[in-house]
């Protein structure tokens, strides 16, 4: 499927009909927001859902974007059978130090937010909210024994969340980083990794058979299986000599997915690319953080988006 627009798509949700992708629309003169049919074939213009030049589109679940601006977050509705968003309105917490969580499909029933403090004595807060903006769960991870602590990476898939976290001393030392999980029907945090300090890991996909993830190693892309973890360090999927990260990856029942610094798009057979790496798609712009993938059984498929502002399509 290739959707012709006028700068670089970026794709940011599939569900079970569409694909849901932005880029700078020149005709409207702003960031613009479509959706597109998944069985699209050629060159097809999607169906216009919102244009606003100070947010970044984040998911959407049903019929609602979600959307954000550093600790400003928003969502809009749109009509089922397409068309124009209603004007955007804030979500809970919006500008108090509050943070949308990233998410992938499947959609999830809520969206997620964190409270981003490392002030010692003050619970930092993960919250579940209906996309009605109502409080559905929360819990506190409150770290004992760290003067200071910290969230650089989160993700949530379906209804489960998963973040890495830091522990750091009285001079700034990281002495514990790990990763955790926490989902709406398990609302204690669950630790998935041992101590990796001083690696700090960057969560780019959360998906149902893992968390792929990169590290202080550059040309590393590491793997949490999921529901319950590495008892050690994550183990290394991929570890190669190259300058850069692996940036926008994905995995299905059997395989991983992930793009490359050059712009290609490369799978393998966890849990270890060593002999099964292949290329599937070169010449691809090297955004890579929105490879979406669809598992349905009718249309397995990857999507992402492209230059000259395009979406592509490639099936599993």
């Amino acid at each position: 499927m290739v959707v012709t627009t006028s700068s670089q798509a970026v794709v940011f949700g599939v569900d079970n009909q569409y694909v849901y992708y932005h880029f700078y629309d020149a005709a409207n003169s702003g960031s613009s927001a479509y959706r597109v049919s998944k069985t699209a074939t050629g060159a097809t213009s999607g169906t216009h859902l919102l244009t606003d030049s100070s947010l970044n589109y984040d998911g959407v679940i049903g019929t609602t974007l979600i959307m954000d601006q550093f600790d400003e977050s928003y969502s809009c509705t749109f009509p089922p059978v397409g068309g124009l968003c209603a004007t955007p309105v804030a979500l809970p917490g919006s500008g108090t130090g509050f943070y949308l969580i990233p998410f992938k499909s499947p959609a999830p029933q809520y969206f997620a937010m964190y409270q981003a403090t490392s002030a010692v004595f003050t619970p930092s807060a993960f919250n579940w909210y209906t996309t009605s903006n109502a409080l559905a769960y929360t819990f506190g991870d409150i770290p004992a024994g760290a003067s200071s602590w910290g969230y650089p990476s989160q993700y949530a898939f379906g209804n489960n969340l998963y973040w890495s976290r830091y522990l750091a001393d009285s001079v700034g030392t990281n002495f514990d980083v790990s990763v955790w999980s926490a989902s709406t029907t398990s609302l204690i945090p669950k630790r998935l990794t041992a101590n990796t300090a001083p690696e700090v890991y960057t969560i780019l996909d959360a998906n149902a058979q893992s968390l792929l993830l990169t590290g202080n190693t550059a040309g590393a892309l590491y793997r949490v299986a999921l529901p319950n973890g590495d008892a050690a360090h994550p183990p290394a999927l991929l570890n190669q000599s190259t300058s850069s990260h692996p940036t926008g990856a994905t995995e299905d029942a059997s395989r991983a997915y992930w793009f490359e610094g050059d712009g290609t798009l490369y799978a393998c057979l966890p849990p270890s690319c060593a002999s099964s790496k292949m290329a599937l798609a070169g010449g691809q712009p090297a955004t890579g953080f929105d490879l979406y993938q669809d598992t349905s059984a009718s249309n397995p498929a990857l999507y992402w988006g492209a230059n000259p502002g395009q979406v592509m399509r490639l099936a599993k």
